[in-house]
């Protein structure tokens, strides 16, 4: 068994440190019979062959895809790699391949869209900061106005399709949050714009086929804003009794897991994380993801559960086909 994650790597100015990031996660997966690779887009191409059809090839050479796993990452800074992106996940959808970061809810490519997913949580129930998407070009400054005009003070701009925590800014008042919004409408990025909340942690609730495998927490270090560990932040990851023991009482958490498992349900994804921003007042929804998840620094006996999960996943789908 193969799995392959395709990464637009030009995106990325630490590319090389993500991969090696990964070392144990491949070692994990080979010690399960699964080969995982990085490959890159860019040299991804669909093409029909002539004794082997329609078929996904790899620097010329075709693919297994009977017998592999894909992850497919979105391409956020090229307008054209993030169509590539998108085509590469729906050829692999129509023939049928096994990929880790599935629809959510029945919504192709909604991981990749933070709008969808607070509004799919809204309607579960979930509390949701308020937020406006910035539309494009003249219209970006225009409704930084409005939504400052409703909620003042400090913001953050959260590209719309990105994670690990890319090109994320805080403006500390109006007057930067328009020169921030002068930038974006020069860029092929969509953004959300958000009140900032102070003192927030991030707590991820991580699902495998509707079941609590682990509950990681991750916060800034000293000021910073951002709890993402690749940018600086800190983190803990607890069991699910780990979690019951420490936070299982508090209403807080109490209603973060409720809600949860009630996003998981809803998701029909075997693979899934929900994020959370908690501080002294309450808790946001913050968004979601599939495969596309931290599973690099698990605790040794988390890990276990987790690949043997994840293989027997990759496994499962090919026998039922």
């Amino acid at each position: 068994m193969n799995l392959y994650w395709v990464v637009a790597r030009e995106e990325y100015s630490n590319a090389d440190d993500i991969e090696k990031s990964y070392t144990k996660f491949t070692l994990d997966l080979e010690e399960r019979d699964v080969l995982f690779s990085f490959i890159a887009l860019e040299d991804c191409i669909v093409t029909t062959l002539p004794d082997s059809g329609t078929s996904l090839t790899y620097k010329g050479q075709i693919l297994d895809e009977s017998n592999s796993a894909f992850i497919i990452s979105q391409a956020n800074l090229n307008a054209q790699a993030r169509t590539i992106a998108s085509t590469l996940r729906h050829y692999l959808r129509a023939k049928g391949a096994c990929l880790l970061n599935e629809s959510i809810a029945g919504i192709e490519t909604l991981e990749w869209n933070k709008v969808a997913q607070m509004t799919l949580a809204s309607r579960l129930g979930a509390p949701v900061l308020p937020f406006t998407m910035l539309g494009y070009h003249r219209h970006v400054v225009p409704a930084i106005h409005r939504f400052a005009d409703n909620y003042s003070g400090e913001y953050i701009f959260k590209p719309t399709g990105t994670g690990m925590g890319f090109g994320v800014i805080k403006s500390d008042n109006l007057q930067h949050a328009v020169s921030t919004g002068n930038l974006i409408s020069t860029s092929s990025v969509e953004y959300v714009m958000t009140p900032y909340l102070k003192n927030a942690n991030d707590v991820r609730f991580f699902f495998i086929k509707h079941k609590l495998a682990f509950v990681k927490f991750r916060k800034p270090r000293g000021n910073g804003y951002i709890g993402n560990v690749a940018l600086g932040g800190e983190e803990l990851t607890l069991s699910e009794n780990e979690f019951l023991e420490q936070h299982g009482n508090l209403a807080y958490f109490k209603d973060m897991r409720r809600l949860s498992n009630d996003i998981a349900e809803k998701s029909g994804c075997t693979l899934l994380a929900v994020d959370w921003l908690l501080n002294e007042s309450g808790f946001y929804f913050n968004e979601m993801s599939t495969a596309e998840t931290g599973l690099t620094t698990l605790p040794p006996d988390i890990r276990k559960e987790v690949f043997d999960h994840l293989t027997k996943i990759m496994h499962d789908y090919h026998e039922q086909k």
